[in-house]
């Protein structure tokens, strides 16, 4: 992992600091970070084991965790920003699912 990416990402993300939703969270490097940025982040995990490890990880912070598909997920309407590292072999269906929601204003995403 490396930390200056992680952070230089999070910089990236132009939101208004109140609610982040992260795509694929995994081991939760770029969540923790984010929690220095935003109030609340919302991470969607398709992997079950991923998704309860980042649940245990910050238990008792200001992060929801959803198990399941991106691509089926609907968005809160809170959330203004989006982050994450975006698996590449569904980054085309991600971005297009992005395109076609218009509850976000500023996304950072590696792809």
């Amino acid at each position: 992992q490396d930390d200056r990416a992680v952070r230089n990402l999070v910089r990236q993300a132009e939101g208004d600091g109140r609610h982040v939703l992260e795509i694929g969270p995994g081991k939760g490097a770029i969540t923790e970070e984010l929690l220095h940025s935003f109030d609340t982040v919302t991470a969607v995990e398709m992997d079950p084991h991923w998704a309860a490890y980042v649940r245990k990880k910050f238990d008792g912070k200001r992060v929801t965790v959803f198990q399941g598909d991106f691509l089926d997920f609907r968005f809160p309407s809170e959330i203004d920003t989006v982050v994450g590292n975006v698996p590449f072999g569904i980054t085309t269906q991600i971005l297009r699912c992005l395109l076609e929601s218009t509850n976000w204003r500023s996304a950072a995403l590696i792809v």
